[in-house]
């Protein structure tokens, strides 16, 4: 499955090489296979790539992506583009489904670990893997497990709540200094505060009249 919000353009450039280069392939490898597309903000181009002959199923917005997710055996997205957190793979991760993707899509997501499936730029490959992980349930299993580890050693509450905490503390305890060097926010506040105090005189002598 492939899911996205397709207003972010890597999303939609995503699902073009899914729809053009990427299914073709595992059609053949893995005969039988269907591609469920799923997304918010799906426009008549996206849902025109709709083909039950080839197994190519646009189903548009998810009502829960993790639900979505979890009916589904492997996460594709084969990301050219972008930056950050990709969502959708710590959903997948959340879920115990392995994701498919580029070193563009599992950026600064995994640190050391093993990524929880493939990460490969290279289609041929790409797709040749993404069969195999379909196919080979020992691999499947593994790659659920490290999706498990990167979760709960990289994103779990419990490593980031200490330290947000002591952070907050440390604010209030110099709040005055810490909103002394915050010279930009000084000049907003300032310039609100006069636009609110000369509409406020406006209105007073509007009123007046």
């Amino acid at each position: 499955m492939f899911i996205g919000n397709y207003l972010h353009e890597p999303n939609w450039h995503t699902l073009q090489v899914l729809k053009s280069e990427i299914w073709p392939r595992l059609r053949q490898l893995v005969p039988g296979v269907k591609l469920h597309i799923y997304g918010a903000y799906a426009s008549q181009k996206v849902m025109q790539m709709h083909n039950e002959r080839e197994n190519f199923i646009v189903h548009g917005r998810a009502e829960s992506a993790a639900e979505s997710m979890s009916k589904h055996r492997i996460v594709l997205a084969p990301i050219k583009f972008g930056a950050g957190l990709k969502g959708k793979f710590i959903d997948a991760m959340k879920t115990g489904t392995p994701a498919a993707t580029t070193s563009i899509g599992a950026e600064a997501m995994r640190g050391d670990l093993p990524w929880n499936g493939i990460c490969c730029d290279d289609i041929h490959i790409f797709s040749k893997e993404a069969a195999n992980l379909y196919q080979n349930k020992a691999y499947w299993l593994a790659a659920r497990n490290h999706g498990i580890k990167i979760i709960n050693e990289r994103y779990a509450k419990a490593l980031f709540i200490p330290i947000f905490i002591k952070h907050i503390e440390n604010l209030q305890a110099g709040l005055l200094q810490h909103r002394r060097k915050n010279f930009i926010g000084q000049i907003l506040q300032h310039h609100t505060l006069n636009s609110l105090k000369y509409m406020s005189l406006w209105i007073a002598e509007k009123n007046k009249a």
